[in-house]
């Protein structure tokens, strides 16, 4: 079974260029093997994540993920089953986004900069299908 999941954090106040880097060589050395596919977006104070694969290795990479120090509050937006992959060739494809873009983003995903920190409350409050063409779309329009 394939599964998709979107989840979103606060990144550490002092992350820098050399720690995304870091997370960009990490997943592209490991994801294929673990076979994840996906992208990540940082707005310069939180990261939004899509990720694909099997449950299990969905739920390996989340607990990496919460237990890393470079970001905090994770906050899983959705998760379910998909039919086919929507990055298939991407280890892990990365966006930088800021200005207008970042607060557009920051609203869709429901993250309120004056917190930075959201209640998990309401897990799963999206469906993958309405946030998986927010990133490939996110993601199109950037890189055009």
């Amino acid at each position: 079974m394939l599964e998709a999941l979107v989840y979103i954090s606060a990144a550490d106040p002092e992350i820098g260029d050399r720690d995304i880097q870091d997370i960009l060589a990490a997943a592209e050395r490991n994801n294929p093997a673990e076979q994840l596919t996906g992208a990540l977006i940082f707005t310069g104070s939180i990261f939004v994540q899509l990720l694909e694969g099997s449950p299990v290795c969905l739920d390996a990479m989340m607990g990496r993920i919460v237990s890393d120090s470079r970001n905090s509050a994770v906050i899983g937006l959705a998760r379910g089953p998909i039919a086919q992959r929507q990055f298939p060739s991407w280890s892990m494809a990365y966006q930088v986004m800021d200005g207008l873009a970042a607060d557009q983003l920051h609203a869709q995903v429901g993250w309120d900069n004056t917190v930075k920190k959201l209640l998990d409350a309401i897990p799963y409050q999206h469906s993958i299908n309405s946030l998986t063409p927010i990133f490939a779309g996110v993601l199109s329009e950037l890189q055009s």
